[in-house]
């Protein structure tokens, strides 16, 4: 007895060709943009960061152990160096408490070489002035240890973090806009100018007013979605660019923004 033919089963996700047809082989998906072919193989597109990385925390072990060290001074040298350590003190603090303990260490010391074997008064003295030095200056020296090297503000490092990665930041831009003007076709192969397309050189945050998309020159300090449609029609009648003043002139840009151009963009031919 013969069987009806059945229906051919339909999964999910797969592409079922029509009876009598030879089966569709499912296309290879696309290469993501995000990656380019280099030198030794597929090689991920890591955009130019734009801004600072995340604030690190200040060095605090070198600190605490030269803190310690300080203290120790007095007890180390049997109270001979406590004025030293103190200038120190006093010279980071600037109080009067710490020019008075430093006068009272240096009267200390004084006290010691000169005050000898003598009598009774003179061992005395030697001992007084031997343990005001050496116990009660590395007591003092333990308590003051934290005014004298205080412990850096994560907020005020941070900050000193920014200010130097914006620094690097100008430096490299500055670098690739040179380079821009003396080889213009190493800059267009290296990409200066344009995020929007996979590259490897940091450019400091350029952008290439002569090729770069509106979406790139959005992201302009200081432009509007006005500001750009006004960019791209003055490209597309003139061209090219030589400058962020014939850029601003041409395009009838406010005059505030030619210094704001001038550190970020460039123009390529």
């Amino acid at each position: 007895m013969d069987q009806a033919p059945t229906a051919p089963v339909r999964r999910p996700g797969v592409q079922t060709p029509p009876q009598g047809h030879a089966p569709v082989t499912p296309a290879a998906p696309p290469r993501h943009p995000a990656y380019s072919r280099g030198p030794y193989g597929p090689m991920p597109y890591r955009p130019v960061p734009g801004m600072p990385p995340p604030m690190p925390r200040p060095p605090s072990g070198g600190r605490t152990f030269l803190s310690v060290l300080w203290s120790l001074v007095p007890l180390g040298t049997m109270g001979l160096l406590t004025p030293v350590s103190f200038l120190y003190a006093a010279l980071k603090l600037r109080t009067q408490t710490a020019w008075a303990a430093l006068a009272l260490y240096m009267v200390g010391t004084v006290t010691m070489v000169a005050s000898g074997p003598s009598g009774a008064l003179g061992e005395a003295l030697f001992v007084a002035s031997v343990l005001l030095n050496t116990l009660g200056g590395t007591a003092h020296s333990f308590a003051v240890r934290r005014r004298v090297f205080p412990r850096p503000d994560p907020v005020a490092y941070g900050n000193d973090q920014a200010i130097q990665f914006a620094q690097h930041r100008r430096e490299l831009r500055q670098e690739a806009r040179e380079r821009a003007e003396q080889d213009p076709g190493l800059a267009l192969e290296l990409r200066i100018g344009r995020p929007d397309l996979p590259r490897r050189y940091d450019d400091g945050g350029l952008v290439d007013m002569n090729h770069a998309p509106a979406a790139v020159i959005a992201t302009l300090p200081g432009m509007t979605p006005e500001l750009v449609e006004q960019i791209l029609q003055a490209r597309q009648t003139v061209g090219t660019f030589s400058s962020a003043l014939e850029l601003c002139v041409t395009a009838d840009l406010p005059a505030d923004l030619t210094s704001t151009l001038t550190e970020y963009t460039v123009y390529l031919p």
